[in-house]
């Protein structure tokens, strides 16, 4: 009888340990995610959504809008017109603040890598600097079958807003997915190389990421510096850098 008191004993275990572990969101599906971003936060905790998931989840509505931004803007092919793809700064922008970028010696042949800041000026709701950054690569063969990252520091600076979108290709039949970038760190952004969409094989093309910054302080802080750096990190193998930007954004006193 024992025994089988014993036995009854983990089983319940093995069933609350079961009821308690955490859902995962289901990135793929954003038509789940929205109606999950109108919960409130105390209905997705009673639902076993982690902390992280739940901040992606209210997070998605503004994020998720700014990604239908950049997909009609790429879809129309309006890059170069509304400022991205590799723009150079213009005559009027380069008035406002002057630019330093230093292109390291490394690049990789096969990944296209940039890293531009578009604006640069004092906030004055805030009366703080921001900035806006801008950073586009793009897979001229099929991308590294490596875990790959985007490492990018901008001290003193806070990031206040990201959002992205990544181009994936089908292996078999060669036709093209949008999706949303969907990691939001400080520093370093993930990247998945392949994506199952509709049970479907996808690898990653390229993509767009746009950053938001402000200063920390009111006071004017000069320059905004930043460094950039595409990373792969092999399987028990060291990471690394495929490409690095370092670039230096200053007002200009003149």
């Amino acid at each position: 009888m024992k025994k089988y008191f014993v036995w009854i004993m983990l089983f319940a275990i093995l069933v609350l340990s079961l009821l308690n572990i955490n859902k995962t969101v289901n990135y793929n599906n954003y038509d789940e995610i929205n109606l999950l971003s109108q919960m409130s936060e105390s209905e997705l905790k009673n639902k076993k959504y982690s902390n992280d998931d739940i901040n992606k989840i209210k997070a998605f509505g503004v994020n998720y809008n700014n990604y239908l931004k950049l997909l009609d803007i790429v879809k129309n092919d309006n890059l170069k017109n509304h400022g991205y793809n590799n723009r150079n700064l213009n005559s009027e922008l380069m008035s406002n603040f002057v630019y330093n970028k230093n292109d390291n010696d490394i690049q990789d042949d096969n990944l296209s890598f940039t890293t531009t800041v578009i604006d640069f000026f004092r906030d004055k709701n805030t009366d703080r600097d921001v900035g806006r950054i801008i950073i586009e690569f793009e897979w001229d063969t099929e991308a590294y079958n490596q875990n790959q990252y985007i490492d990018i520091k901008h001290p003193n600076y806070a990031l206040v807003n990201v959002y992205g979108l990544l181009k994936y290709k089908n292996i078999k039949d060669k036709s093209i997915e949008y999706k949303m970038f969907e990691d939001y760190p400080i520093e370093t952004f993930r990247i998945d190389y392949r994506k199952i969409i509709n049970k479907q094989k996808y690898i990653l093309k390229s993509g767009i990421i746009v950053l938001d910054v402000m200063s920390f302080y009111k006071e004017s802080i000069a320059p905004l510096s930043i460094s950039s750096k595409y990373i792969i990190k092999p399987f028990l193998r060291k990471e690394k850098i495929l490409s690095e930007y370092i670039i230096n954004v200053e007002k200009n006193e003149n």
